[in-house]
């Protein structure tokens, strides 16, 4: 053995070099297998790579903001990383080869998928520190983000599994009120007041909210309450009611829907021009910052933008909880849009 080292350490230099390309050949295999278009180059996973690609955590205006594989799909630290990239991985590698050997296609290609399905929630926290701060969240707020909620670890990915894969060709689909209630019914958990979870629609009423924006409150705020609208609430069932309207303005057909049509009539128009102009900016904002140019302003004006056009579309209302709030939010945002144009062009 003492003859078998000697030889060896004449070598020293060349085991030096072997060693480290191995290393560097390891970390570099490792980098390489981390990029999304990587995950997206086996056949099975090409429709999650579409669904994702098509997603805001890979849209995001800052090129080197977005979310990939990994970072949804590992828990944070290296050990997280090991354990996705080969515990995951190798039963992946194992499916994806008896896949060719088994009669049950379709139950081996789940399993495929599946292997690698698990977005742990301490992930989402890595970037969503602080839900309050989030565009989302400030339409409808939820109570089980709550470090003391004890539902708070399983959130994430069971009511927001279609926010990066959606399969339906749009970018996010919020979750279902039927998630809410599969749970609540479950364990018995009483729902005191609509803002509770409705804050968002709460703030509109009140003319607050938007970024940037003081308005006043609603004419109805203080005398009519969410339930005397949505009447069916004790059915589980949230949507208006026209009739309660109606029989509010005296039997008043008129401020029925067609009331409600004429108030929604400009934003339903507004937003999809907004979002239009939401896409053309974020690209003109990564340009400008190619050329050089300071766009700092530009890039907390967009966040605006994104987070008041957020606002309104996600109350859901469309303009009915406080007309003329939303009318000042959308010349807001017409006014910020002009703003980003003069320091991108």
């Amino acid at each position: 053995m003492g003859k078998i080292f000697k030889a060896l350490w004449k070598f020293k230099f060349v085991i030096y070099v072997l060693l480290l390309l191995l290393i560097g050949f390891s970390v570099g295999a490792i980098e390489s297998t981390m990029a999304p278009q990587f995950c997206g180059s086996c056949h099975e996973m090409d429709h999650v790579y579409n669904a994702w690609e098509k997603s805001s955590h890979a849209t995001y205006w800052n090129e080197h903001k977005r979310a990939g594989c990994m970072d949804c799909h590992a828990k944070p630290g290296i050990v997280g990383l090991l354990e996705a990239k080969f515990g995951n991985g190798s039963k992946s590698a194992y499916y994806h080869v008896i896949y060719m050997f088994n009669k049950d296609k379709e139950k081996i290609y789940q399993k495929i998928i599946r292997a690698h399905a698990d977005a742990p929630y301490q992930a989402c926290l890595k970037c969503h520190k602080d839900f309050q701060d989030s565009d989302r969240a400030k339409a409808i707020s939820f109570p089980h983000h709550s470090s003391d909620c004890d539902f708070r670890n399983e959130m994430c990915d069971k009511c927001h599994q279609f926010v990066v894969h959606s399969y339906k060709n749009v970018p996010y689909e919020p979750p279902h009120k039927t998630i809410c209630y599969n749970c609540h019914k479950k364990e018995d958990v009483e729902i005191d007041d609509c803002t509770t979870c409705h804050a968002g629609q709460s703030e509109m009423r009140n003319g607050k909210g938007a970024e940037g924006v003081v308005g006043k409150k609603d004419v109805m705020y203080d005398d009519v309450a969410c339930t005397d609208c949505h009447s069916n609430s004790d059915k589980m069932d949230f949507k208006p009611v026209v009739q309660s309207c109606i029989d509010c303005h005296d039997g008043d057909e008129d401020y029925g829907m067609p009331k409600i049509k004429e108030m929604q009539k400009e934003v339903k128009e507004k937003l999809p021009e907004i979002k239009k102009e939401i896409n053309e900016l974020r690209e003109a904002i990564k340009l400008a910052r190619r050329e050089g140019k300071d766009v700092k302003k530009a890039e907390k004006l967009f966040n605006q933008i994104v987070f008041n056009y957020n606002f309104i579309k996600d109350d859901g209302s469309k303009g009915v909880h406080n007309h003329r709030y939303v009318m000042l939010i959308l010349q807001n945002i017409n006014s910020d849009i002009a703003k980003i144009k003069s320091i991108t062009k």
